[in-house]
């Protein structure tokens, strides 16, 4: 959830639209469930409304000069029923319904948006039935455990069908919203974005976003299971640069634990980390720790606090950090186990099933 979560964050943010000749855009909407003078908020990446729009007659219209494409949110606080919409050249239609469901469609964008905006409501229509599941006091761990296991599936179908719909929009601002969201994880190989972004229209290529992507790539490496990691140098919190290298070299099985002092969840992780060392280290077992922290002295205050024994290593630029995006970070904390020569044995691990992964490898 947190990666899904994540990704619509991410694409959101990165909407720099431009390159459109001056067209008017004209947006005609039905809204369901609504009185005359109820109001409709259009929102642009900010937390106050762009406009405020009037219903009348169960309608409302808004338009303006589509010079540059730009991502709206639009939203009926009576009814809740909300939508994303890019403001692109030609006739928007938008349907709000009483029920809080919204449909948008009339421009190239705004039909493929249309098509994702389905695919997500099914999804969060399948996981909210999970949950219910799990949320049953009757349901024994094996139940959980298979409830979890269909979380998974349904989280890869829904990140498959995202890439699919971004590959088939390479020529639309949609397109251009997924991959700028998805180019800063481990969604595609380095060769398949930069692919992708070729395809692109040239006026796309040109964004800052995409020139953006584009230097992000130049200095990631691949990280696959099976590929063996480059070496790379950080600094310890004494400012002593430190080889990931020399570190591994050291242990038959590795875990590169990715974490930070501000998350919670890293901090909570810190005791199964620390009982998986005690119990494997005579076994040929370490851990590195990658802090994407960027203030120093929080980074060695929480080193300090948590009396972490092992290597800690960063270069202090959160999660801008080149090394971070080359491993696919999208959340921490996360894990990478890896062998004495670097080899890549898997991604993303925590708890109980890194701690299985650890002791089977390790036999």
């Amino acid at each position: 959830m947190k990666q899904l979560r994540l990704f619509i964050g991410l694409a959101f943010t990165a909407l720099v639209m431009s390159a459109c000749h001056s067209n008017e855009f004209k947006l005609e909407g039905a809204a369901e469930g609504m009185k005359d003078g109820d109001t409709i908020l259009i929102f642009k990446n900010a937390p106050a409304p762009v406009d405020t729009l009037i219903v009348k007659a169960g309608e409302f219209e808004w338009s303006g000069q589509a010079d540059s494409v730009v991502c709206y949110f639009l939203t009926a606080p009576k009814t809740g029923a909300s939508t994303l919409f890019f403001a692109e050249p030609g006739t928007i239609h938008i349907n709000l319904y009483a029920n809080g469901v919204a449909e948008v469609s009339g421009t190239t964008a705004n039909d493929a948006l249309q098509e994702m905006n389905v695919k997500q409501t099914e999804f969060r229509r399948k996981v909210d039935t999970l949950l219910s599941k799990l949320n049953n006091q009757d349901t024994n761990e094996e139940q959980q455990k298979a409830i979890y296991d269909q979380y998974n599936a349904l989280q890869e179908e829904m990140n498959k069908s995202a890439v699919e719909i971004a590959i088939k929009n390479l020529d639309n601002e949609l397109g251009y919203m997924l991959i700028s969201g998805m180019a800063y994880g481990d969604v595609f190989k380095k060769d398949e974005l930069k692919e992708y972004i070729a395809k692109m229209p040239a006026e796309f290529q040109k964004r800052q976003a995409i020139k953006d992507i584009l230097k992000m790539l130049e200095a990631t490496f691949s990280t696959e299971e099976g590929d063996v990691i480059p070496d790379f140098t950080m600094q310890t919190p004494e400012g002593k640069d430190i080889s990931i290298i020399s570190e591994i070299k050291n242990n038959k099985i590795t875990v590169i634990d990715f974490w930070a002092s501000w998350c919670g969840p890293c901090r909570e992780e810190m005791p199964a980390m620390k009982k998986m060392l005690t119990e494997n280290k005579d076994k040929g077992f370490g851990i590195v720790g990658i802090s994407l922290d960027d203030n120093k002295e929080d980074w060695a205050a929480c080193i300090q606090e948590l009396q972490l024994t092992w290597p800690q290593m960063s270069d202090l630029k959160g999660g801008a950090s080149a090394i971070a995006q080359s491993f696919g970070v999208r959340a921490i904390p996360f894990t990478v186990v890896v062998s004495q020569d670097g080899t890549i044995l898997k991604k993303g691990l925590r708890g109980e099933e890194l701690a299985a992964f650890v002791s089977e490898k390790l036999k």
